[in-house]
């Protein structure tokens, strides 16, 4: 089963540079750690997940290949969460993200995500269903 140790969060490492984790000033050095600590894991024989809301293709490629690179194959959980629900959740938040940005954000995930779309650019599955994805994981650990 997956823990918190699988886990690698842009936004963990977004906190731990900057001291928060929606200051974007910092993308570079925090996307950086992030694939340093992808690498290690992944280099090591090691389960990861990267927990990151990730609707930019070129994003996605260069993850999919640090992942490559330390000898993994990479997948994607694609979770089509209706826009109204991402909405309704985000506006229960202590800290809401803007309006502006949900709306770039659902918008990049209808243009960019596809599933068909993602196998091509992150090079490997895509599942729908978190327990699929997961048993597709263990069984690559």
């Amino acid at each position: 089963m997956a823990g918190p140790d699988w886990a690698i969060s842009s936004d963990a490492a977004r906190r731990q540079v900057t001291g928060d984790a929606r200051d974007h000033r910092c993308e570079a050095e925090v996307w950086s750690l992030v694939h340093r600590r992808l690498s290690s894991r992944v280099s090591r024989g090691l389960p990861v997940i990267l927990d990151a809301t990730n609707v930019n293709p070129a994003h996605l490629a260069e993850s999919a290949c640090v992942v490559r690179a330390a000898g993994g194959a990479p997948g994607v959980l694609r979770l089509d969460v209706p826009p109204a629900l991402v909405r309704a959740r985000n506006a229960a938040r202590a800290r809401p993200v803007p309006e502006s940005v949900m709306d770039a954000m659902v918008g990049d995930f209808a243009r960019h995500c596809p599933s068909p779309q993602l196998a091509r650019v992150v090079g490997g599955p895509v599942f729908g269903d978190p327990k699929r994805a997961l048993a597709w994981l263990t069984l690559r650990g």
